[in-house]
């Protein structure tokens, strides 16, 4: 999402719409994390909460607020959205490195 939104002249707003993260100011944050460290602003360090679940995820969930609840749809359409993001950019750049090699190997 970061580099397509780096890659197109498309409003932060209109990128948030279209990977469906709620707010413009989060794919800001995330550009400007992008430019001050690249992907590595991305990994999570062992200090911060893990992404695998817990066993008793269940007893938490019931146990959640609705904004509690909204807050984490929020991240993981967030996370979704940047995780798909990544995929499509990985995919197009095999793309391009493979049709460098067609080319290159037709000359």
């Amino acid at each position: 999402m970061v580099l397509y939104a780096l890659g197109h002249s498309e409003s932060l707003p209109r990128v948030a719409a279209r990977f469906n993260i709620p707010s413009h100011n989060t794919v800001k944050n995330w550009i400007k994390g992008y430019r001050k460290s690249g992907n590595e602003a991305f990994i999570r360090r062992r200090k911060e909460k893990s992404m695998t679940r817990s066993d008793d995820t269940h007893e938490n969930e019931a146990n959640m607020t609705p904004e509690e609840m909204k807050n984490e749809l929020r991240y993981l359409r967030a996370e979704n959205a940047y995780l798909k993001a990544m995929q499509e950019h990985l995919l197009e750049k095999k793309r391009q490195e493979l049709e460098k090699k067609r080319k290159s190997s037709r000359a």
